[in-house]
């Protein structure tokens, strides 16, 4: 199965430490938690787990985007998060 993952550009969970800021990558695994606090406006926590470790996940809500990504192309046409 991880011969076909890296053939889909899916990264094991270990070489997430060695990525750089900021760079989309696409995981797998099975999920431990999965947590939308009612105070966290839409945000989602995941916890990912595959045979190499743990990944914590923050997933943002369409509507808003972290104020660090705010000012990139792709995303202004969407309102910062609150």
């Amino acid at each position: 199965l991880r011969k076909e993952f890296a053939d889909a550009r899916i990264i094991p969970n270990e070489r997430l430490m060695h990525i750089k800021d900021g760079i989309r990558v696409t995981i797998a695994g099975i999920t431990l938690v999965r947590q939308r606090p009612g105070t966290a406006s839409g945000v989602v926590f995941i916890t990912l787990e595959d045979e190499t470790g743990v990944a914590n996940l923050v997933i943002w809500p369409i509507q808003c985007i972290p104020p660090h990504l705010y000012g990139q192309s792709k995303v202004k046409k969407r309102q910062p998060c609150q």
